[in-house]
């Protein structure tokens, strides 16, 4: 682990850890199991009860060779039933010109960000139960909520998902 990556976790602990309200923990996606058994995760969360996992503009990162399916498949089978699993993820309708541009900033600023269709973000619940209105626009979740500007390329992208498992 880098100098950086040591200091900003080291920083996101002492901003983000509040006794007995939240926790910083340093895991890997891809290594969910060690995550879930992380005392400091098991102190403070059963995770034989059903609890929701969020996952805000992460999958959108992993590419297709590092089977995004699989990464939600192994956090699914780590929760109870009655958990549920929200996602949001960069969007590509395949009919917006504003994908092209929105790309080119992700990948001058993070690389490897990667839009998909909204079946293909579909599949990411595979297995799941898939709640209304589906996969959609952020926007389509709170429909009758206060509604920001979307002026930014990216704003316009953003597609969410939520899930139960059952």
């Amino acid at each position: 682990m880098s100098t950086t990556i040591r200091s900003c976790s080291r920083t996101a602990g002492r901003l983000l850890t509040k006794d007995g309200v939240a926790r910083f923990i340093q895991g890997d996606l891809y290594e969910a199991e060690k995550v879930f058994a992380d005392p400091l995760l098991t102190e403070m969360i059963d995770v034989t009860k059903p609890v929701g996992v969020i996952l805000a503009a992460i999958i959108h990162h992993v590419p297709d060779e590092n089977d995004p399916v699989a990464v939600v498949a192994r956090l699914a089978a780590l929760l109870a039933p009655g958990s549920y699993i929200m996602l949001t993820h960069l969007h590509d309708s395949g009919d917006d010109p504003r994908v092209a541009e929105a790309a080119a900033i992700l990948q001058s600023g993070l690389g490897g960000s990667y839009f998909r269709s909204g079946e293909r973000i579909a599949s990411f619940m595979e297995g799941l139960t898939v709640l209304e209105p589906g996969v959609a626009h952020v926007t389509a979740w709170r429909p009758d909520g206060p509604v920001g500007p979307l002026e930014h390329p990216l704003h316009s992208q953003m597609a969410a998902v939520l899930a139960r498992k059952d």
